[in-house]
């Protein structure tokens, strides 16, 4: 219970007995979020983070580097692609540059392009914390519910910097 930022009362009278309250925390945020799809999965990326997004011929893509990173111009700049399938390790629609979206995200460390399937569009959502208890949650920084009843995970922009 501590390590998820519960806690445990115990009140306890000779002859009247004993009350046992237990408290878990109801914590949770409200963020614009972008609905992306990565193929059966959908992820929320926060819209405080999103620089742009746009579709991307092949041609437009450069090579290069340790483990021949990809690398986009965007806005006279360049800047590299993570593709979210890999980084989480989901089975995509979109293998192709060209057929999937790029979506440019930023964060006090820069600039980074996310390479997903398709872009869902706009919404708000309510995001509940990951408990501590939870390892290996890299690249992560909440869930939500959303309208159908399931879980969707919430993009944490700066771990995809840290763990990139």
């Amino acid at each position: 219970i501590d390590r998820i930022g519960g806690t445990i009362q115990v009140d306890s009278s000779p002859k009247i007995g004993t009350t046992i309250s237990i408290k878990i925390p109801l914590t949770f945020a409200i963020i614009d979020g972008m609905k992306v799809r990565v193929g059966k999965s959908i992820f929320f990326i926060p819209m405080t983070s999103i620089k742009g997004y746009f579709k991307v011929q092949k041609s437009a893509v450069i090579r290069g580097g340790t483990g021949n990173s990809e690398m986009i111009m965007f806005r006279g700049n360049c800047y590299p692609v993570l593709r979210l399938h890999e980084f989480f390790k989901v089975q995509p629609d979109a293998i192709n540059i060209d057929q999937g979206i790029i979506i440019a995200v930023e964060n006090e460390s820069g600039v980074m392009c996310l390479f997903a399937d398709e872009l869902l569009g706009g919404q708000q959502v309510v995001v509940k914390a990951i408990p501590r208890y939870i390892k290996n949650t890299r690249g992560i920084s909440g869930c939500t519910v959303m309208g159908d009843g399931k879980v969707s995970l919430v993009i944490d922009i700066a771990g995809l910097f840290n763990n990139s």
